[in-house]
């Protein structure tokens, strides 16, 4: 099992929180937090499938249409790996 954080600069060690500097415009969250878990599963030598579930908290509410914000938001992926 997987545990962590990552972006395009590396893993963030199990347990612990990233905190993501985005940008300074008013309209968006200047800071985020995000929290991972994922887990492999290897269905045989040749295939890889991994399920990844991302927690990520916005510093200030971020506009999600005309009347909505939203202060956090999860996502959830399943990848395949086929290696031949």
């Amino acid at each position: 099992m997987e545990s962590g954080s990552r972006d395009g600069r590396g893993s963030t060690p199990p347990g612990m929180v990233r905190i993501v500097r985005l940008g300074a415009c008013s309209r968006f969250a200047s800071n985020a937090a995000t929290i991972g878990s994922g887990v492999n599963w290897y269905w045989n030598q040749y295939v890889k499938l991994v399920f990844e579930y991302e927690h990520i908290i916005f510093s200030d509410p971020v506009a999600i249409n005309a009347t909505e914000t939203q202060t956090s938001s999860d996502l959830f992926l399943l990848r395949t790996q086929v290696s031949f």
